[in-house]
Formats: C-alpha cells, sequence, structure tokens
C-alpha cells in the first residue's frame, strides 16, 4: 500500500478505483516515485479490486460536506469514474443529464478542499460528435450524445472553477481503451466482447455495414498518457489519449475471429443514431507538449489481451 514520507510527492486519489481504467490507474501510481500516499475512491468498499495497492474510501458523491472532508488530503484527483454506456445514450436524456449536477458537486467540493489539480477523463470519442480522420483538441465539439455531453459539460465546468477559484485541471479526451482486465459483458468495449463471442465461437453482433472506424489504445499505453498528462505543468488543458489510427469495426472483428482461429460468423444490424462514422484522434498535441511516444499495435495488443481471457474466464461471465 503506497504510503511514503517523501515531501516532494503528492497525496492521489482515484475516483472509480474499481473500475477498469482506475484499477490500471492504481497499478501505475502505486509504482511512481512521485506520488507519497495513494487511495481509490468507489461509491462502495473498492478493497477487494485495489487489494493492498491502495487505500479504499467509499464516497458518497452527493454528499459534498463529506466529499469536501475526503478529498482535503489529497493533492491530486484523478477522476476516471463511469458516465454511463455511449450505446444507450439519448434513451433518457433528462435522467442522463443528472450526471453533471453530480460531477459539479464532486468538482465543487475539490475546490472547496484544496485540492491542487484535477485529472478527468473525458471522452475523445463522444465530445466531438460528427467525427474525422485525426481530430485535433482545437476542433468544434458538437456532441450527439447525452453521454458526450455530459462529458464536455463537465469539461466546461472545470474551466468555470479554473477562472474563479483557481483549481488547476487536465482533461485527457479518451479514445477506446482496451486490454487485459476489461469486462465482456458491460455493454462498453468493443474488442473485450468480440473476442468474448469469438472464443464461445458465437455469432459477432456489429451496428451497421462494418465501416465505421474508431481508435483503439491499449490499456497500459493510455494509463501512462494519463499519467504524463496528470505531472504535465505546461499552459495546455486538454489532451487527446488515442493510438492515432484507425480501425473499421468490420476489420477488427475479422482480425479477432483470425487470431482466435474461432468459428463465429459477422451479424450485421442497423445501425445507430449514436455511432459517428469516423473518429480517431490526433495526439500530435500530446506529442510536441510532452514528448513522443510508441503505442503498442492493435494486433499485439489484441494478442495479448486474447490470451488473457483465455486464462481468466471469471471476467467473461
Amino acid at each position: 500500500m503506497k504510503d511514503s514520507q517523501n515531501e516532494d510527492a503528492f497525496k492521489t486519489i482515484v475516483l472509480g478505483a474499481s473500475g477498469f481504467i482506475g484499477k490500471k490507474l492504481i497499478d501505475r501510481l502505486g509504482a511512481d516515485s512521485r506520488v507519497s500516499f495513494l487511495a481509490g475512491g468507489s461509491r462502495r468498499d473498492a478493497k477487494k479490486e485495489i487489494g493492498t495497492k491502495a487505500h479504499s474510501l467509499t464516497l458518497d458523491y452527493r454528499d459534498e460536506e463529506s466529499l469536501t472532508q475526503s478529498f482535503a488530503q489529497f493533492d491530486i484527483v484523478f477522476d476516471a469514474r463511469g458516465a454511463g454506456n455511449p450505446g444507450s445514450s439519448n434513451r433518457s436524456i433528462p435522467e442522463e443529464l443528472q450526471l453533471i449536477q453530480d460531477n459539479a458537486r464532486v468538482i465543487d467540493a475539490c475546490s472547496n478542499a484544496g485540492v491542487k489539480k484535477y485529472i478527468f477523463l473525458s471522452s475523445g470519442g463522444a465530445v466531438y460528435g460528427k467525427g474525422q480522420e485525426l481530430l485535433k483538441e482545437t476542433d468544434d465539439v458538437n456532441p450527439i450524445t447525452t453521454y458526450g455531453l455530459v462529458k464536455l459539460t463537465t469539461e466546461k465546468l472545470l474551466h468555470l472553477y479554473n477562472q474563479q477559484t483557481g483549481l488547476d485541471y487536465r482533461i485527457a479526451r479518451l479514445a477506446n481503451p482496451y486490454g487485459p482486465g476489461q469486462r465482456t459483458k458491460t455493454g462498453q468495449g468493443v474488442i473485450a466482447a468480440f473476442i468474448d463471442r469469438a472464443l464461445s465461437n458465437s455469432s459477432i453482433e456489429m451496428y451497421g455495414d462494418g465501416n465505421v472506424t474508431r481508435d483503439f489504445i491499449y490499456i497500459d499505453d493510455a494509463v501512462d498518457c494519463l499519467v504524463d498528462i496528470a505531472f504535465y505543468d505546461g499552459k495546455q488543458k486538454i489532451f487527446n489519449v488515442g493510438s492515432g489510427s484507425g480501425t473499421t469495426i468490420g476489420d477488427l472483428a475479422q482480425e479477432i475471429i483470425r487470431l482466435t482461429g474461432s468459428s463465429s460468423r459477422i451479424s450485421y444490424n442497423k445501425g445507430r443514431s449514436v455511432d459517428t462514422e469516423v473518429n480517431v484522434l490526433s495526439m500530435q498535441r500530446y506529442f510536441d507538449e510532452i514528448g513522443q511516444k510508441k503505442f503498442r499495435l492493435l494486433n499485439d495488443g489484441l494478442m495479448a489481451t486474447i490470451e488473457y481471457y483465455k486464462r481468466e474466464t471469471s471476467l467473461r461471465d
């Protein structure tokens, strides 16, 4: 459990610690000398998920007073909480937008508690709306889902608090992370879902004609970028986090079938209004401000993930 006396390091908490990205952040930060004290925050006790790697805090995200007291002991807050499922967005718009109020409460508590820096995991796949190849942080943002709207509004809230109270922040517009540890039946993570279907030789279903193009980034690469962004002290506040390469969903399914030796067939369903045709993120700002980075090739990442799911069958339940 990380709890050192390094006065130059930061006391850090990861919100959403029991989730796929949250757990990976805990792993990465637990080995970072710049972190003196590490905790994982969740709506429920996350000791089972994070083990002895970090202290576990159970948080009530609707009780601002208790949140302020909890956050007062931390310098850096990583917000890796889930914000619903992009694929099921827009079904109950007023209800889904309640998440904005919840996020505002958390940000307000951090500001009141004197947190030094707030790291928000936004969505590079949702805030831009109708996408294209190599989207830049300066491109127009016009979400077509409530999921994206919640993410974008939270970004704007952070800018507001920075202007009003001085709360420092960084925003990571994350592409589609995948890799070992992601559950296969949560409705998020097309790679996890496709591998699960392929390993059981079941039909792989997709929306549209297979030409929807996405940017996939291996989870270890994504987490490395998130930590780099957190400790970056330059002028930029928003960074894309993706591989910078696009893959069609159809090609992805075919490659997973090939790599697993599966007899699965692909089933094409009617396209969805919540899906943009193309979404690939430019990493140029990250390279210019933080440094060059070599990302794991998709095939290598797929193989590592497939082998993991073959061993860890419980994550496929």
